[in-house]
């Protein structure tokens, strides 16, 4: 079983990125070894949502944690 967790910082957080810019959003995933067919699979739902600017807004504005859900979910795939 897989499990996740996403925190948002409206502010920005400071972090020696390569872009220099703040890091406004950190995500964790963690499950058990070796599964990496499950892995990759919501890692690529999770990359196809915040490289949609429609969608990464939502995150940013979302006030509560359904709101963040809301997103994943309903973020179409293709």
């Amino acid at each position: 079983r897989f499990i996740g967790a996403i925190g948002i910082s409206r502010a920005g957080i400071p972090y020696d990125a390569l872009d220099g810019e703040p890091v406004r959003m950190l995500i964790l995933i963690a499950g058990p070894s070796g599964d990496n067919r499950t892995y990759l699979g919501l890692l690529s739902k999770i990359v196809r949502v915040v490289r949609r600017p429609e969608s990464l807004q939502r995150l940013f504005a979302a006030a509560i944690p359904d709101g963040v859900l809301e997103v994943f979910r309903e973020t179409p795939l293709g």
